[in-house]
């Protein structure tokens, strides 16, 4: 009788590490932070270039956006709070955190619609000059899916 117990409970054992594995594995959060470059080689200052133009990512994704040329200050605003822990702005749109030449997203957020193309604005400062203005480019997409 003692040995059967030995045998079930380290049956049980075994069936119970594997469902914590393939929970690990498979089911628990994931996601992939997708890097979207400001600027090129050919114009550095230039918001419109964009690379990749277009993003389809997942609930749990997030974005790194970095201005190709270092230093130079970064800002990327939505017109609807579509990530998590987005500040809203005097102007009305919805900031990401940015920090100097790269902004990060949180998750997607709840109230995000599943298939829906939302645009947003990318401006790039000046480095040599902070008081002048941000040049902003009219939005890129992300699609947000599920």
């Amino acid at each position: 009788m003692g040995r059967k117990h030995l045998v079930s409970g380290f049956i049980g054992f075994l069936f119970g590490a594997a469902v914590a594995v393939l929970y690990i594995l498979w089911l628990r959060p994931r996601y992939t932070t997708w890097p979207v470059i400001v600027g090129d080689a050919s114009a550095p200052d230039d918001p419109s270039r964009v690379a990749p133009p277009d993003l389809t990512i997942h609930w749990a994704d997030r974005v790194k956006w970095q201005a190709f040329q270092a230093g130079r200050p970064l800002l990327i605003e939505f017109t609807q709070p579509i990530f998590q822990n987005m500040k809203k702005q005097a102007n009305g749109r919805y900031q990401v955190l940015c920090l100097g030449d790269e902004c990060n997203s949180d998750a997607v957020s709840s109230a995000a619609t599943p298939g829906v193309w939302y645009k947003y604005w990318q401006g790039l400062g000046d480095p040599q000059s902070p008081t002048s203005p941000v040049k902003w480019a009219d939005g890129r997409i992300i699609i947000v899916r599920p």
